[in-house]
């Protein structure tokens, strides 16, 4: 990859930078955007199933709660935004492979980029999502 710094690189720098944003941002809102009444139901169960054990601490249980809650909007984050990030980010892949058969240094280069992008997007997501 003999490639020199030009104009199709610095655009394909700028478009590498909105990328992947772009799949993080999704999930972000997802997160935020997570039904409270699930997370104050998942509460209840927690304080409900602790309430009797009397070596639990104040602490430990506000901590199991918060836990939940920060599982409860990941599981809700992934329901309603995954299927779609998942979908955007094997397109562009698609779509960056089927420029690194062009002829044109330029489209591969670009699509090079596509493909990286969209790969490192995924593990990141998926390196996350299974360290929960």
């Amino acid at each position: 990859m003999k490639w020199e710094l030009g104009i199709v690189e610095a655009i394909i720098v700028i478009m590498s930078v909105g990328l992947s944003v772009d799949f993080v941002v999704h999930f972000g809102v997802g997160y935020i955007h997570a039904d409270s009444n699930d997370i104050e139901n998942e509460r209840k169960r927690i304080r409900n199933q602790y309430e009797n054990d009397s070596q639990l601490s104040k602490w430990r249980l506000l901590f199991k709660e918060y836990h939940i809650e920060r599982l409860t909007r990941v599981n809700e984050s992934i329901s309603r935004v995954g299927s779609a990030v998942f979908m955007a980010a094997f397109t562009t892949f698609a779509a960056g492979f089927s420029m690194t058969l062009s002829s044109l240094s330029s489209f591969r280069e670009m699509g090079q980029f596509l493909m990286t992008i969209s790969k490192l997007t995924r593990s990141h997501f998926y390196i996350n999502v299974f360290c929960l």
